[in-house]
């Protein structure tokens, strides 16, 4: 079977775009599977260590990010080294906000 004029032109064209558009898609590839080898690195990192419980904040002292801390009755986790005080900048990540006191034990 012969091809017709149209499917040879096709192909031909074909034949050039494809490198273009290969080259392209490789280009917007590449940063992103940079970026998700980070995230896969940090995930690894964090299921091999797992979160840090440092007790009640003590003001002025360092935490390092992971580390778990309660602060006026609410879990939070650093997000970066800090001595910063829970929820007064973007240092800490607020993990669980601490409930209204009961009233009574019934």
């Amino acid at each position: 079977m012969t091809e017709t004029v149209n499917a040879k032109l096709l192909r031909k064209l074909m034949e050039k775009i494809a490198p273009i558009i290969a080259s392209y898609v490789r280009g917007s590839i590449e940063p992103l599977a940079k970026r998700l080898d980070v995230i896969e690195a940090w995930v690894i990192e964090f299921q091999r260590k797992g979160l840090e419980f440092a007790g009640t904040h003590q003001r002025g002292a360092e935490y390092r990010r992971g580390q778990a801390v309660v602060s006026g009755g609410s879990l939070w986790i650093a997000t970066t080294t800090t001595t910063e005080t829970p929820g007064k900048t973007n240092d800490w990540a607020l993990a669980a906000k601490a409930g209204r006191d009961g009233k009574d034990a019934r």
